[in-house]
């Protein structure tokens, strides 16, 4: 695995991790809460949908271990959201938060001044916005996730405060390429649980990456390359980003 890039050296695409890495939370178990917290749902449902969503969480996180299992996971993860309506996700992304959600989100990952529930990755920003200064030319931006589905990812890159803070550190948001599962929905826009093939995982996305591309992510990535033994795989962790 390459974690060094040279200035001025041929890097044409970066490819940018979500859960995690671009966003501070992750976007299923954030789902979940809201929808526990949703008025609209009656006790027993809430009883329901919480047990279904602990057995399904622990079986995603078990397959989702090794490689021959991971695209069961993804596909175990996705099935705990049959027939949930597409507006939970818009006030996930964009509504105010529950008080619960932010109480966890502050402590999780410190305070923040917004209401919002999902919030950009400062950290990161810096990370970005030095690759794209050693690149001689702005490189092609990719979002890779297996969990986020794009309804979440374009919402959240609409964000007027994400919009604005993204191109600070030199990346339009509007032209931005998703490579992320993505679900079924009906025309009454609910989720079917399903997934549209193919199934992508954090072990098969890695194999489509180039000398060309640079991949940003965290420490579940490292873990996964390093596992892959691919060598020619340039990766950077923005955890333990000092300016290479």
């Amino acid at each position: 695995m390459k974690t060094l890039m040279q200035k001025n050296s041929s890097i044409r695409t970066l490819v940018l991790d979500f859960d995690g890495t671009l966003i501070c939370e992750n976007i299923l178990p954030n789902w979940v809460l809201v929808i526990l917290l949703h008025p609209g749902l009656c006790l027993r449902q809430k009883v329901l949908f919480f047990c279904n969503s602990m057995i399904r969480g622990f079986l995603s996180l078990l397959f989702s271990r090794f490689a021959k299992t991971a695209e069961r996971g993804v596909k175990v993860a996705c099935m705990n959201f049959r027939g949930i309506e597409t507006d939970t996700a818009e006030k996930l992304i964009c509504g105010p938060a529950p008080r619960l959600l932010r109480l966890i989100s502050r402590f999780l990952h410190g305070t923040h001044p917004d209401e919002t529930a999902i919030h950009l990755n400062q950290k990161l920003l810096p990370v970005i916005q030095h690759v794209i200064e050693q690149c001689e030319t702005v490189p092609e931006i990719r979002i890779y996730s297996q969990g986020s589905f794009p309804l979440f990812i374009r919402m959240f890159l609409q964000r007027k405060d994400v919009e604005s803070a993204l191109q600070r550190a030199g990346i339009r948001a509007d032209a931005v390429f998703l490579e992320v599962n993505e679900a079924e929905m009906k025309k009454n826009r609910v989720f079917t649980g399903r997934l549209r093939e193919p199934v992508r995982t954090k072990y098969s996305r890695i194999y489509g990456l180039d000398e060309s591309c640079l991949f940003i992510g965290d420490d579940a990535d490292e873990r996964v390359i390093r596992k892959s033994g691919l060598e020619n795989v340039r990766f950077v962790n923005w955890k333990k980003f000092s300016g290479y």
